[in-house]
């Protein structure tokens, strides 16, 4: 049996649930499709409007194959940050590269970057360099 697609890790929703309790404003920030990521956001008490993530054009009632910038990609995870959120984050949380961005702009700008170790040597390795926190990898058994 191979896990696959989207999946909702316990230690995340228990997170998201704690910083809420305290008073965080939470999103999610992801270069997943958007409509895909909305349904697992709402299950942890994340409303669709605070989901940003790539986003089809829908026209007459069907999906496009252009893109609402900006792309969650990247550095466009930090511009899309800017444009929606209005401000950069005092706290992200990031497990992949392509979270790299993000992370760096958080912790450029004095907030806290959180590394989910994956299991990624050179992902590690990269947020060992810059300074930021790491969670360790936990096993999603059980999730």
């Amino acid at each position: 049996r191979f896990p696959r697609g989207l999946r909702l890790f316990r230690p995340i929703a228990e997170l998201v649930r704690r910083l809420q309790r305290e008073g965080f404003d939470v999103w999610v920030v992801t270069a997943s499709p958007r409509y895909c990521v909305v349904p697992f956001a709402e299950r942890i008490g994340i409303p669709p409007e605070r989901v940003i993530g790539i986003t089809p054009l829908v026209r007459r009632g069907r999906f496009t194959a252009q893109l609402i910038p900006p792309i969650t990609y990247r550095e466009g995870k930090v511009i899309a940050i800017e444009k929606v959120i209005g401000r950069l984050p005092r706290l992200t949380v990031g497990d992949t590269t392509t979270d790299f961005e993000m992370l760096e702009a958080t912790h450029a700008s004095g907030g806290l970057a959180i590394l989910l170790d994956r299991g990624d040597p050179a992902v590690r390795r990269h947020a060992e360099r810059s300074g930021w926190a790491i969670q360790p990898r936990w096993s999603p058994e059980g999730s």
